[in-house]
């Protein structure tokens, strides 16, 4: 993050210019530009790409010092993200992906996570237009749940996996979420993040297809040989 003297920069001419310079630990909604040091997975730069603001590099404040009106499509952090590396380097290859769209408002999302981190993922979903049904126990399956998202280290005993499956619920690790912001709607990517579970029977289901396929082709009518 920024160091307080940038901070103190940053909001002198924020405010010079009429806004207001919100200081929050977490992603505040009222939020429509988000300056940051960096990209990275926290809580503010993944809400600001799913909830369709504008996710800058500083120097826009710089340059806001000497001219009022700024076009904020030249200080998307893809424009800087030459220098980055990893998922930092593809978060903010993302910045210009969303504005304007919520990124989650097809998704029903139930949260299988520790107490912990509902506050912040559910927060996350919430900004980018998507609704949680559940975050925590007893867990059923609710109509039009499209998301079950889990952690790695922790037990899904208390969570009906195996229904929501069936249901058609694409249960995924918690880890898909800043993937789906910087690849979209992209099945091979999806199928990476799927829990053991959802894999196995992904695997299964495709077993069981091409068994079809194959006892379709043996068991056709056989051809009349011709006669000469």
């Amino acid at each position: 993050g920024m160091n307080d003297a940038e901070k103190k920069m940053c909001g002198g001419v924020v405010e010079h210019l009429g806004g207001l310079l919100i200081s929050s630990v977490g992603f505040d909604s009222r939020c429509t530009h988000l300056i940051a040091s960096k990209p990275n997975r926290n809580e503010k730069f993944i809400s600001s790409l799913g909830s369709g603001i504008w996710a800058l590099h500083p120097s826009y404040v710089t340059v806001s010092k000497e001219q009022i009106l700024v076009d904020e499509r030249q200080f998307t952090w893809d424009k800087f993200s030459s220098d980055l590396l990893g998922i930092n380097k593809s978060l903010g290859e993302a910045a210009s992906k969303w504005i304007g769209r919520k990124a989650f408002s097809s998704w029903r999302v139930v949260l299988c996570i520790s107490s912990s981190k509902i506050r912040s993922f559910k927060g996350i979903i919430e900004v980018g237009g998507g609704y949680v049904v559940q975050d925590k126990p007893p867990y059923s399956v609710q109509s039009g749940t499209t998301h079950a998202f889990f952690e790695s280290n922790l037990p899904t005993s208390e969570v009906p996996v195996g229904a929501l499956i069936e249901a058609g619920v694409h249960c995924l690790k918690l880890e898909y979420i800043p993937e789906y912001l910087i690849h979209g709607d992209n099945r091979s990517k999806l199928e990476n993040f799927l829990i053991e579970p959802a894999r196995k029977s992904m695997k299964n289901v495709s077993s069981s297809s091409n068994k079809r396929s194959i006892d379709t082709s043996l068991t056709g009518t056989p051809s009349k040989r011709s006669r000469t």
